[in-house]
């Protein structure tokens, strides 16, 4: 089974790409403008058009919604960004959203009620 890349496997290989066409091009050898604003482009569209969205709705649920008196470190809450972005339902269930972060939250020994 082919393993399916990632978006921010992608977005992480077409930036050494970008890097390595502009560090060739500062050492004299020829480089490609258009390649290196095609990759520009593909890095960009690489973003999902939902990350804001979920970038702002993490805290929200954690805090707010599952009432988490403790801060959450930065890598869970990353983590549920993540895990939300991997599955388009999620703008639209609200119980996938909450289903998602109590599983990560508490896989991460903190208490959600």
């Amino acid at each position: 089974m082919i393993k399916k890349m990632t978006a921010d496997k992608a977005r992480v290989i077409l930036a050494e790409e970008r890097y390595a066409l502009n560090f060739g091009r500062r050492k004299g050898e020829e480089g490609s403008r258009e390649l290196d604003e095609a990759l520009e482009l593909a890095i960009g569209a690489l973003y999902h058009p939902y990350e804001e969205f979920a970038r702002q709705e993490v805290p929200y649920r954690i805090y707010d919604y599952f009432e988490i008196k403790q801060t959450v470190a930065p890598e869970i809450e990353e983590e549920c960004v993540t895990a939300l972005l991997d599955k388009s339902e999620f703008v639209i269930n609200a119980d996938f959203i909450e289903d998602t972060i109590r599983q990560i939250l508490e896989s991460h020994g903190i208490e959600v009620d």
